[in-house]
């Protein structure tokens, strides 16, 4: 109740929650409808908005719904949306969701220099795509570049790690908190 209060009073110049918690506890529900609260406020930023339209439709219902938010917004306040991984199609979608009229669209190219994409089909064997990789960890350890690797299913992550974990070691560590990642 005491950070309650504090809201409130104006005493934070940032707030930071959920989707779930700004719209199904009744606290915030009312908090946020207070003319106190609205008073001070000055804007609405949803980051990785391209979770409205996914994750909203089945996993997190209250993504969807975060356009009840205009419902409630004075006239004064800016919502502002943001992603890096909307299509054309989906920017629209988020914005009709949102109950965004009007919106100034701003879109900026994300593609950085130190960043390369590599797509390999998973039609090859685990040795002959991570092989080179693997030897190129021994030579160069920390210094190396980040790598990050993308696969769809656990199974399939599992089963890298693991090739990685053989091949490397004690040169390599479990991830913080996960000393025992399933084996499959």
């Amino acid at each position: 109740m005491k950070t309650t209060t504090a809201v409130v009073r104006g005493d934070f110049q940032y707030i930071l929650t959920s989707p779930e918690i700004f719209l199904t506890n009744k606290n915030s529900v009312d908090l946020f409808q207070s003319s106190s609260f609205q008073e001070r406020l000055v804007g609405v930023l949803i980051d990785e908005a391209h979770c409205v339209q996914n994750w909203g439709i089945k996993f997190r219902k209250e993504y969807a719904k975060l356009g009840e938010l205009c419902s409630f917004l004075p006239s004064h306040v800016c919502m502002m949306a943001l992603t890096a991984t909307a299509s054309a199609s989906s920017q629209k979608e988020i914005i009709k969701l949102l109950g965004m009229t009007k919106p100034h669209i701003i879109i900026r190219c994300p593609n950085k220099p130190n960043i390369i994409y590599y797509l390999e089909e998973k039609t090859q064997d685990i040795d002959v795509v991570f092989k080179p990789l693997v030897e190129e960890v021994k030579v160069k350890g920390t210094r190396m570049n980040t790598v990050i690797i993308f696969y769809w299913t656990f199974n399939d992550c599992s089963a890298i790690y693991y090739y990685f974990k053989d091949l490397l070691k004690e040169s390599i560590t479990d991830p913080q908190g996960y000393s025992n990642v399933p084996k499959f």
